[in-house]
This record gives structure tokens, sequence and C-alpha cells, in this order.
């Protein structure tokens, strides 16, 4: 069953709505459909966050008192 809903846009949103929808070839609720689609997804955790791996970077081989305290509180180190 399909049902209406009414948002509203400043006017910024609402040409790049129009534009990236003309671009497309598609209608404007066409390609708000799809982009609650892609929203909605379930999404494995690691596809969500991948890209921030390593990114807390210390020197290795140089153990400080963070890595410690993560050690003592966390067993998955």
């Amino acid at each position: 069953m399909n049902a209406t809903l009414t948002i509203r846009l400043d006017k910024k949103q609402r040409e790049m709505l129009r534009r990236k929808a003309k671009a497309l070839g598609q209608s404007e609720s066409e390609l708000v459909r799809k982009m609650l689609d892609r929203e909605f997804k379930p999404r494995r955790l690691g596809d969500v966050i991948g890209h921030l791996a390593g990114s807390l970077g210390k020197p290795i081989g140089e153990p400080d008192e963070w890595e410690k305290t993560l050690r003592e509180h966390n067993w998955r180190t």
C-alpha cells in the first residue's frame, strides 16, 4: 500500500533534490524513496566504521598509559 508523506525542505535542499533527480532521470519521489532505502538498509558495523581502522595511530613499540589501561579493561585486546 502506498502512502503520502509531506515534508518541508528549505530552498537549497529542494533545488539540490531537483537537480539530482533530473541528472539521474528520476522523479524527485523516486530519488527520495531510493535514498531512504539506502539509509535504512541493515549494514554490518565493519562496513559502517571500517574507514576508521587504524586511525588512532601511535608510534609502534612505544607502550603508553592509554594502551596499558585499555589492556587492563578490555579482554579483547
